[in-house]
């Protein structure tokens, strides 16, 4: 038993060391990411703000999407509608400029700004480190050998500790040696935060293994409806054709957010879609 508690804490400290200083890295710019909405709508209301945008028609928007889309054509890489701060509809070009337009007038009302570009990058070091292609699944894999190991061992060792005095466990001595500080703060903020870091390290590697998270929780759902958005959706990628006439009309559950264009002759179009457009952070 001594042997096992002894590797226990061995891997709770080179976890830590390791997969823990990434997964702090990645709460910490998410958590500045967090003010993105608010920060952003502030720095930049003639690029994303409208007046009375709540008087705004869905199918005003839609209209101007399309007129915006048939002006540009194959010069647009993605095109995003309207989403909670971004009142304005905005287009990513294939040469890498972005330009934001007027929802009802699709005048154009400038290009990106610095301050929308830094949380851009912010999120991508946040889901990526920075690191193409590979950087998702660094972050990924070590998101979830925080929640099945580090998270784990460092409660079975608080646990064998305090278990039989959970008061001392929740004690920090203040006037204490600095190691010792340092140690209350570390097995008491730990223990406390020990829920919300299981639910965010559980939910933060979602971003990365999506797919298996989908097919896992598969469980939980109902019988689908099949004449739904789902089954909408996949017809409207099927050809290129479907652009006008499928998507760019109102849905009654779903609001499209973004479409995504063919990157060659070959490509399909796909298309993103949000339950609410105006939603509060």
């Amino acid at each position: 038993m001594i042997v096992f508690n002894k590797t226990i804490r061995k891997i709770h400290l080179w976890l830590g060391l390791s997969c823990g200083l990434i997964a702090s890295f990645s709460g910490l710019t998410g958590a500045l990411y967090v003010w993105q909405p608010e920060i952003t709508g502030i720095l930049n209301p003639g690029l994303l703000k409208v007046e009375q945008t709540e008087n705004i028609k869905e199918a005003v928007i839609l209209r101007s999407a399309e007129t915006l889309i048939a002006t540009h054509q194959d010069s647009i890489g993605k095109i995003f509608l309207p989403y909670r701060e971004q009142q304005t509809i905005s287009i990513r070009f294939k040469n890498g400029q972005t330009n934001y337009y007027h929802p009802v007038t699709t005048k154009n009302l400038g290009e990106k700004s610095a301050s929308i570009s830094f949380f851009e990058n912010l999120l991508n070091l946040h889901r990526t480190l920075g690191i193409p292609k590979i950087g998702k699944y660094i972050i990924g894999t070590s998101t979830i050998i925080f929640f099945l190991f580090l998270l784990t061992s460092g409660a079975y060792i608080w646990w064998r500790a305090y278990g039989n005095n959970l008061r001392e466990g929740l004690k920090i001595k203040w006037n204490g040696k600095r190691r010792k500080l340092d140690l209350d703060l570390h097995k008491v903020l730990g223990i406390c935060f020990f829920i919300p870091l299981l639910v965010m390290a559980f939910t933060g590697s979602y971003f990365t293994y999506n797919s298996y998270y989908k097919t896992a929780l598969k469980v939980f759902d109902g019988k689908s409806n099949k004449v739904g958005l789902d089954h909408e959706r996949k017809q409207a990628v099927k050809d290129s054709l479907f652009l006008k006439d499928f998507s760019l009309k109102a849905d009654e559950s779903y609001a499209l957010r973004a479409i995504y264009f063919p990157q060659d002759g070959t490509g399909v179009y796909r298309f993103r879609y949000i339950k609410e457009r105006f939603i509060k952070a």
